[in-house]
């Protein structure tokens, strides 16, 4: 008998999933991303007000450095910059980011500094694979990650990141986008849904009330709100998290 109780809740959960995912399909109807670059001015600085449960703690900062190429031909070279001071310890990360004309990343390193310690993380993409290689003061890990020619790259806790990838995409109330993105910091593909609520959200940026777009991904627990085409605030509230760029 408990086994056929059991078997009967495994159904019911089973049976609610399946409704979750319908309600979820038939409300926010489920679609790829598109990209197309808009216009990245060379030499221009965006940066970001780190706050950590509501304390500054430090700052994110990117910039277009460079372009080679045009057309279908373009690579561009983004650099940034995290430097985060809490509970003591001082954290510091520059990222290199090289990208062709559809946001799809061809090289990538990643330098970070925690008091004495200090890692490198270079990753080499080609159209089926990226080569990733760690160097943590000396003791070295390399490993291959499959990857497929749609795959982007995302940096956890940088808003430059995703900023771009809002700019080169037209996502509209309603819809549910997926993205396969490499994470560096996590040495892995993760599939992304991206949700863009139906309504607009007031956010109190710069003195000023804005009416925003708001876009959720609900599995790592990260909400952006965009306005004009900028990423005005960027919230991971599984870590207490936010981030605000300044004007």
């Amino acid at each position: 008998m408990r086994r056929q109780w059991a078997v009967v809740g495994i159904v019911l959960i089973l049976g609610a999933s399946v409704l979750v995912e319908l309600y979820l399909n038939r409300q926010y109807p489920e679609t790829g991303i598109e990209i197309t670059l808009p216009e990245l001015h060379v030499g221009e600085e965006h940066v970001y007000m780190f706050y950590r449960e509501g304390q500054l703690v430090g700052t994110h900062s990117y910039v277009i450095t460079g372009r080679e190429g045009s057309g279908a031909s373009a690579e561009y070279t983004m650099v940034s910059t995290t430097d985060i001071t809490y509970e003591g310890k001082n954290l510091s990360l520059r990222g290199e980011y090289v990208f062709d004309h559809l946001y799809r990343p061809l090289d990538y390193t990643l330098n970070a500094s925690e008091g004495d310690k200090h890692t490198r993380l270079r990753a080499a993409f080609n159209p089926e694979e990226v080569e990733v290689t760690i160097d943590s003061d000396g003791d070295v890990m390399e490993f291959t990650e499959q990857v497929n020619e749609e795959t982007l790259l995302i940096e956890n806790g940088m808003p430059g990141y995703w900023e771009i990838l809002f700019e080169s995409s037209t996502l509209m109330p309603g819809k549910r986008y997926v993205v396969d993105a490499f994470i560096p910091q996590l040495g892995a593909v993760v599939r992304l849904t991206l949700t863009v609520d139906r309504g607009t959200s007031k956010v109190r940026h710069g003195g000023v009330e804005l009416d925003c777009n708001v876009v959720r991904e609900a599995n790592r627990e990260l909400v952006f709100y965009l306005y004009g085409g900028d990423l005005i605030q960027y919230r991971d509230d599984g870590n207490g998290v936010t981030m605000t760029k300044n004007v």
